[in-house]
């Protein structure tokens, strides 16, 4: 039996206060990502308690095991889940043994890729290298990302958000072509649970739009595009519809994805073949130019 109310029911009426829609839970907690008809990547061995030791180890074994970004970001979110169930601890002190031990993982692949790096000046294996940087910086990732979706389980706070979204950043630009990385970005820095501008989360979700469009057709496209669309009918509509209806928009996937294109400062393109091009129509274009950057929710007084 759990010992505590859902988190999705405590942050719902916590959200409640402070966003302008009703939020279906904490982004990073309470919506799956898209990755297909699969099992639990976290299943529990039974019913009741659970060790701690057997957590991490689950959770580790998976991360080192899939190719896949968004399957690890489920890992993720699926361990966050568990954490109540942990015998004997709290879901923050069982998240922050986790967290401890991705730290020390990101942190051996960090010490690998510098000794690799050292040999590659000398003349040895650069590919390797760039291999084992690559590694430690996905590695390095997940330990920002898993420390801001533990953090929307525990109290809604974000005591982490600018070095966590400042960490995932960088990571993402030096892995550089993995779409995913800057999902999660946009997902960790949604101004609907208070952790980044609009103008940080929309520029994030279009450089993941964009590197999407531009990959081959294939499993992990597809898992992308579901969840790009997936945010699109559910997450952005609670940030933007307003001001859309305001200015007199219908909202939609395809309306949205303009007004985060405007919020994040990009010209316009034509319409990507993944948004019904019905929905923009002329007249709905050049109403949708005139509609206001959504604003920024007023910050918490709690």
């Amino acid at each position: 039996m759990r010992r505590t109310i859902p988190v999705c029911t405590v942050a719902l009426v916590l959200a409640l206060t402070y966003v302008p829609s009703a939020l279906a839970g904490p982004p990073l907690v309470c919506h799956p990502y898209q990755i297909g008809d699969r099992p639990d990547l976290m299943a529990k061995p039974g019913d009741g308690e659970i060790e701690m030791s057997w957590l991490v180890r689950t959770l580790t074994s998976t991360l080192d095991a899939e190719n896949e970004t968004l399957v690890r970001f489920e890992a993720i979110r699926q361990t966050a889940w568990m954490l109540d169930d942990v015998g004997g601890k709290s879901i923050r002190d069982a998240s922050r043994v986790v967290e401890r031990a991705l730290s020390a993982r990101a942190e051996r692949a960090r010490d690998a890729a510098a000794a690799a790096a050292a040999l590659a000046g000398e003349g040895h294996d650069q590919a390797r290298a760039d291999e084992l940087a690559r590694t430690a910086a996905f590695r390095r990732y997940e330990v920002a990302f898993a420390h801001e979706t533990f953090d929307h389980l525990n109290d809604c706070g974000h005591d982490d958000d600018e070095r966590n979204g400042k960490t995932m950043r960088e990571c993402a630009e030096l892995i550089g072509d993995d779409a995913a990385l800057w999902f999660g970005i946009a997902r960790a820095l949604t101004p609907l649970m208070r952790a980044g501008t609009l103008q940080e989360h929309a520029s994030a979700f279009m450089k993941a739009w964009e590197l999407t469009q531009a990959l081959p057709v294939s499993t992990g496209r597809e898992h992308l595009q579901a969840t790009l669309d997936y945010e699109l009918e559910t997450m952005e509509s609670y940030l933007l519809d307003g001001d859309l209806r305001e200015a007199g928009v219908e909202p939609t996937p395809a309306s949205r994805l303009e007004a985060l294109r405007r919020a994040a400062g990009i010209a316009r393109s034509e319409p990507p073949a993944d948004v019904e091009t019905a929905e923009h129509e002329t007249a709905e274009d050049e109403t949708l130019e005139q509609a206001p950057v959504a604003e920024e929710p007023v910050a918490d007084e709690r």
